[in-house]
């Protein structure tokens, strides 16, 4: 069961970081900051205005979909394949 958990959480963590290098790009070579990414405010009415703008104009509740969604793939492509390496073990 250790090693099951292990796997999908492995995995789900990668789905992540993928998701994360697919999703998140601005341009060629420049991503979105986590802290932007994940909600970090910044202060001053000036600075909440100017960050309303930058997050409509990126999407970012649908990139941080995107990222969130290929973290359950990994997690479950992690139980698949933590099951089928289980069942292997099993018939020999």
């Amino acid at each position: 069961m250790r090693s099951v958990l292990s796997v999908i959480i492995i995995l789900g963590i990668a789905g992540l970081i993928v998701g994360y290098f697919i999703f998140a790009r601005e341009s060629p070579g420049h991503y979105i900051p986590l802290a932007i990414l994940f909600g970090a405010n910044p202060q001053g009415l000036g600075g909440f205005l100017h960050g309303i703008v930058d997050r409509t104009a990126l999407n970012l509740p649908g990139i941080r979909q995107n990222i969130i969604i290929s973290g359950i793939v990994g997690a479950a492509v992690g139980l698949v394949i933590s099951f089928a390496g289980r069942g292997r073990s099993r018939r020999r």
